[in-house]
């Protein structure tokens, strides 16, 4: 093996133990902040101060299920979206969260809180829900796979600088949503789980 493949693998390795060291550093700084009544009405405060943020309205698309289909289906919406990253981030799972417009099933229970968004220099979006999101999907590897990539590939097309996302319950690593889809790691954005858009006949 040469120097500079020898060099390469040793940065691989760092960065991957820099990001193990850093998830574990998030997991332990958000289980010892208890989530108290008022931690969820400073939530609660904060979504509706970015609901009324100032600025240019901006086209976003959302992903939501596809009822018996196992698909999901883009929809469009106008949001303005703040400037800084995790409020943006925040803005757009409310979005996702107030549902379909056109038919689709929820992608998030309306009922869920957002506790938290932290955004690592690799990519990755750390998401904290409390356990409602456990609690209120449909239990199954399809339902709950779908649920998760309603919310990744929703940030990943909406936020080029999203690479991946991380998905974390009460502040805590899960080891399955709703005990069958993995939540032990990030994910990648997938556009396979999207259904195919059909050409406009009418223009």
């Amino acid at each position: 093996m040469s120097l500079g493949m020898k060099i390469l693998g040793l940065g691989l390795m760092a960065v991957a133990l820099a990001s193990v060291l850093y998830l574990r550093a998030l997991v332990r700084q958000l289980s010892e902040v208890p989530y108290l009544p008022t931690a969820e009405a400073r939530v609660q405060l904060k979504e509706s101060i970015l609901g009324s943020a100032p600025g240019e309205p901006q086209t976003i698309s959302l992903f939501f299920p596809v009822p018996g289909e196992g698909m999901l289906r883009r929809e469009e919406r106008t949001l303005t979206l703040v400037s800084a990253a995790p409020d943006r981030v925040r803005q757009i799972l409310m979005a996702l969260r107030e549902g379909s417009r056109e038919g689709m099933e929820g992608a998030i229970p309306a009922e869920t809180q957002i506790r938290a968004v932290y955004l690592a220099p690799d990519g990755i979006v750390y998401v904290d829900f409390d356990q409602t999101l456990e609690r209120a999907v449909s239990p199954g590897i399809r339902s709950e796979t779908l649920t998760i990539y309603a919310i990744v590939n929703t940030l990943a097309v909406n936020l080029p600088s999203i690479q991946q996302v991380r998905i974390l319950l009460e502040g805590r690593e899960a080891e399955t949503l709703a005990g069958h889809a993995d939540l032990s790691r990030a994910y990648t954005p997938d556009p396979s789980w999207v259904e195919p858009t059909l050409p406009n006949p009418d223009r």
